[in-house]
């Protein structure tokens, strides 16, 4: 009996010991999958969440660093934001030069994450026209009445000075040099200051236009980077990511097609905008925009708020398109004073709370071209 009672306790002892390494091997196999599916990625602007998104499918999961209803060139992420994408596996971005604001944010959390600049083709990136127009008009102006203040005064001031350098010569020096240094001293203390502001605000202003997404053929050129790189980082759902991929491309060739249909027998060569953000379709596309606020949001002086103004009104430009995440004080102004309609144009940089839940690059960028063939084919 007693033999025979060991003998059952040994089988139990077996039984339990192959659960329990069943129940082991399951749950790692569990944790592997688990933890394919809960790679976290951050990306910044809209296009770029919704594209990852769309690929990934539910292996990973997204999240657009920008919140509802924030304009990108004054959004500044605190330092636990920062941390908290240090924590993900993938951060997102277009591209150094389009995007001061992630370049930061890359530098800071490269030794903890991967990083993805999905925007690689520099040739197609173009200037900030409007800010390099802008600093060229003020040296011209300033010159202008500079030389006009010099030729006015040059004469009496010439006889002024000899009277005075005769009379005060060695007084004059002394104080010209105590007063250069104490100019120096505070000229520098300023200009230290002035520099550290301007620093600081510094990523508002960069030398290129950001918007290259609302190109549906550049936003395919970035699906496909952001394909590469999620295949690179889980080559298990190659084929998901490769089919996802291919229905998105698909996607973007219609939106193209269809922005070449819009684009055809335009009727004018102008488009008002709230801020300068399509200049990459208008590059495309043969025709100008004017922006209300300039690419970075600068404001207009009193001089080209004036000339906008009379040009509208001169060429019965009906249409304005107003951005979702654009201050509209001037537009408004504007509108008011032209008696315009306003387009809705969605600059696709965050979403707002207007903004349906289920939204996607696709659905926007379809509204957008019906806005745009209206504005130049009306």
């Amino acid at each position: 009996m007693k033999l025979r009672a060991l003998l059952i306790s040994f089988v139990a002892i077996l039984v339990l010991a192959a659960c329990s390494n069943d129940a082991a091997d399951n749950k790692e196999s569990d944790n592997t999958d688990s933890d394919n599916k809960n790679l976290k990625v951050y990306t910044t602007v809209f296009p770029l969440y919704s594209m990852t998104k769309e690929i990934a499918g539910d292996t990973m999961e997204v999240e657009s660093i920008y919140p509802k209803n924030v304009n990108m060139h004054n959004y500044e992420p605190s330092q636990k934001d920062i941390l908290n994408y240090a924590k993900g596996d993938l951060f997102i971005y277009t591209n150094h030069e389009l995007d001061p604001v992630a370049k930061k944010i890359h530098e800071t959390i490269e030794n903890d994450t991967e990083v993805l600049e999905a925007f690689n083709n520099e040739e197609a990136f173009i200037e900030d026209e409007h800010h390099h127009d802008h600093d060229h008009d003020h040296d011209h102006d300033a010159t202008k009445e500079e030389d006009e203040h010099d030729h006015d005064h040059g004469h009496v001031a010439t006889e002024e000075e000899d009277e005075h350098d005769h009379d005060h010569g060695h007084d004059a020096t002394k104080e010209e040099d105590e007063h250069d240094h104490d100019h120096d001293h505070d000229a520098t203390e300023e200009e230290d200051e002035h520099d550290h502001d301007h620093g600081h605000d510094h990523h508002h202003h960069g030398e290129f236009d950001p918007h290259v997404w609302l190109d549906p053929e550049l936003a395919t050129q970035m699906a496909e980077n952001i394909k590469d790189k999620l295949v690179e980082m889980n080559p298990d759902e190659k084929e998901t990511y490769e089919k996802n991929f291919e229905s998105l491309k698909a996607d973007l060739e219609e939106l193209s097609n269809s922005l070449d249909e819009a684009m055809k027998d335009k009727k004018r060569d102008t488009v008002y905008i709230s801020h300068e953000s399509i200049g990459y379709l208008a590059h495309k596309y043969d025709f100008k925009q004017v922006g209300i606020h300039g690419l970075n949001d600068d404001e207009p002086s009193q001089k080209e708020l004036t000339h906008m103004i009379e040009d509208i009104k001169e060429t019965k430009t009906p249409y304005i398109l107003r951005e979702q995440n654009v201050s509209s004080r001037l537009t408004d102004m504007i509108g008011k004073e032209t008696d315009v309609e306003f387009l809705p144009f969605h600059n696709l940089e965050a979403l707002t709370d207007n903004d349906p839940e289920d939204s996607t690059y696709q659905s926007l960028m379809k509204e957008n071209i019906e806005t745009l063939k209206k504005a130049l084919q009306d």
